[in-house]
């Protein structure tokens, strides 16, 4: 099998095993958090998150390619090798600022406990009483790259506010509603687990 054929192999290996690897990660934080009684999903500032991740995936690749420059043409002799190295930092690279980015990028914070959902964003605080009676409004918006979201909001009498977190994979979203735009915060996909446990309050 030539280089290019390997390279080819390669690189639909890795980008199927980055997504089952990423897959597998919402799996295990999701099921981590159904086993909690009280759960914090953390809220990301959406465009700083995005830079950290892109800058931290591109470290790996370009110190490469200064490697392969320096070491000219030992590097021509293996390209396919320094090509898959590349590839390979720039993944761990990618997998770090998602770490980092959860780390410095949070700007607020969704919380449920069996009697009050929360929500805390910069100075803002919005609650619900879930002792008391409450409904829920949701359904389907399209967020930045056309991507769909679930949209979610929380009415208690004159009180209604909401957010939108992107959909897990295979799942689909919970109501009929179709938004022109969806509500922001926008928050990772493990906020289902949140949505999921307010429906099952309400027998839904």
């Amino acid at each position: 099998m030539s280089d290019e054929a390997l390279l080819v192999v390669a690189l639909l290996g890795g980008i199927a095993a980055l997504s089952y690897g990423l897959w597998r990660r919402q799996q295990v934080k999701e099921a981590r958090l159904t086993a909690r009684t009280e759960i914090e999903i953390p809220i990301q500032l959406l465009y700083r998150s995005a830079l950290v991740i892109a800058l931290a995936s591109s470290v790996g690749p370009v110190a490469a390619g200064v490697f392969a420059t320096l070491t000219d043409p030992w590097a021509r002799s293996h390209a396919l090798a320094m090509t898959m190295t590349g590839i390979g930092l720039g993944v761990v690279g990618m997998l770090a600022g998602l770490r980092a980015a959860s780390r410095y990028c949070r700007v607020g914070l969704i919380r449920y406990t069996p009697s009050r959902l929360e929500l805390q964003l910069g100075d803002g605080r919005w609650s619900t009483d879930l002792e008391q009676p409450y409904e829920l409004e949701e359904g389907l918006a399209h967020g930045p790259a056309e991507m769909p979201v679930q949209v979610l909001y929380v009415k208690q009498g004159n009180n209604r506010w909401g957010f939108s977190y992107g959909l897990p994979l295979r799942r689909r979203p919970h109501g009929e509603n179709v938004f022109d735009r969806y509500v922001a915060p926008l928050v990772n996909g493990e906020a289902r687990v949140i949505h999921d446990r307010l429906r099952q309050r309400l027998g839904q």
